[in-house]
């Protein structure tokens, strides 16, 4: 998580180097939240850095409701999933410490650098769909899909967190609306509507629609119906990944793919080949030139021979062939445009994020 400047430490409930729940040494708070704040933390126990969040100030029920989901969230155990150590009450606050990512989340990304290439929003969807699909194997869904909640580490590894205020598959015709409004699937808008899976296919929709684009899809036009295609905002959209988001912000959750599964499934295979590609075409090369060189040497010998035969014919003096005689014809075995691939072979290196600005 990058730091968050703090300019008026006034108010700020925890000071660094305190002690929290006779565990946590508080370092610096990295994250302000409207129920709470998020701190870097040093777990006394388990001796490793932890984001620590602490949630203030709530309703009997509502911190019995979160510190259920908290523990249902700490059931997923997945790469693309930010790990629960712990939680808790302390001083009359709620708690609970996660994983302490190094990295940036999407909407700090997406502020810093722009929009993102296609490639690059196909590796982040397919690792934000393998995620959830593990959390909705779990019946758990997360309902408050947002950029700010998906991390991004310094290697590019995915990690969704606040799956501490999702809900679990039997309680979905129950809930209030804990999202961000902006990510709202349509169901979510109408108290009481069950909720499922799709839900939240129609948030991870939102947000690959914003890593293409570097806006909201109802940035200007309000909750349409359908927002407009990336491809006619920015240049340079896959259209296999541009299907899949449209088909995600399907108005009708029926309409919107079946699993997260599925789509991770389709991004993969849109990955798989673009990734052959070149090889394809590297082989087509090679027996392009492998036909050439073939027909090269086909020419050089008959070339070879006429020229054989005819300053046999010319010469004078020249005695007859016979049986015991040998024609030789040198043959070459390197055509005349053969490149030698030492010292040819480049590596190029390229920064994980870099923008895509055209």
């Amino acid at each position: 998580m990058s730091p968050e400047p703090d300019p008026d430490p006034i108010g700020v409930r925890f000071e660094p180097g305190v002690v929290f729940a006779t565990r946590y040494r508080m370092i610096r708070r990295i994250g302000r939240g409207g129920v709470g704040d998020v701190w870097r933390a040093d777990d006394l126990v388990l001796d490793i850095p932890v984001a620590l969040k602490v949630i203030h100030s709530t309703a009997p029920e509502a911190r019995a409701r979160i510190l259920s989901e908290v523990r249902l969230a700490r059931q997923i155990t997945h790469p693309a999933v930010c790990r629960v150590f712990d939680i808790g009450e302390a001083g009359g606050d709620l708690f609970f410490s996660m994983e302490l990512v190094r990295g940036d989340d999407l909407s700090a990304l997406l502020k810093r650098v722009g929009r993102l290439p296609s490639e690059k929003v196909i590796d982040i969807g397919r690792q934000v769909c393998a995620g959830l699909a593990a959390a909705h194997a779990q019946h758990v869904l997360h309902r408050a899909l947002k950029p700010a909640n998906v991390l991004v580490d310094d290697d590019g590894q995915v990690r969704i967190t606040d799956f501490g205020i999702a809900v679990t598959g039997p309680d979905t015709a129950q809930h209030t609306r804990t999202a961000a409004p902006d990510y709202l699937a349509p169901e979510q808008r109408v108290p009481g509507s069950p909720l499922s899976e799709r839900t939240d296919l129609y948030a991870l929709g939102l947000v690959l629609y914003e890593l293409l684009t570097a806006r909201h899809p109802f940035a200007q036009s309000g909750a349409a119906a359908r927002p407009p295609r990336p491809s006619t905002l920015v240049p340079n959209v896959n259209p296999q990944l541009e299907r899949v988001v449209m088909q995600a912000l399907s108005p009708d959750p029926r309409d919107r793919p079946a699993s997260a599964a599925e789509i991770a499934a389709t991004l993969s295979d849109i990955d798989a080949r673009r990734d052959t590609a070149p090889v394809a075409a590297a082989a087509a090369g090679r027996q392009i030139k492998t036909r050439g060189w073939l027909a090269w040497t086909a020419l050089t010998s008959v070339v070879v021979a006429l020229l054989v035969v005819s300053l046999f014919f010319l010469s004078p003096g020249v005695r007859t062939l016979t049986a015991q005689d040998t024609i030789v014809l040198p043959i070459s075995t390197t055509p005349p445009a053969s490149r030698s691939s030492t010292g040819r072979s480049r590596w190029r290196s390229r920064s994980r994020w870099s923008s895509h600005h055209s």
